[in-house]
């Protein structure tokens, strides 16, 4: 079950055909990580790299054809 605010529209994604991962921000939603409500670019920076280096392993997925969307997807 996707329970980030970006989930929705990753869903949507998905249902499409689409590659998605939806995550929370570092030090944001709900984990119980700490400093808590902490937004600084560099750990926005840290967050992004991970995701691609994740989700590159997974079959089909070409790294130099992917779409990173830090958006929250809201309409």
């Amino acid at each position: 079950m996707l329970r980030t605010k970006s989930g929705p529209y990753a869903q949507r994604l998905a249902e499409a055909g689409y590659i998605t991962i939806a995550t929370d921000a570092s030090y944001q939603g709900a984990s119980g990580g700490e400093p808590r409500h902490t937004d600084k670019p560099v750990y926005r920076t840290e967050d992004i790299h991970g995701m691609a280096d994740f989700i590159s392993q997974y079959p089909g997925v070409d790294i130099n054809r992917s779409i990173i969307n830090n958006g929250d997807g809201e309409d």
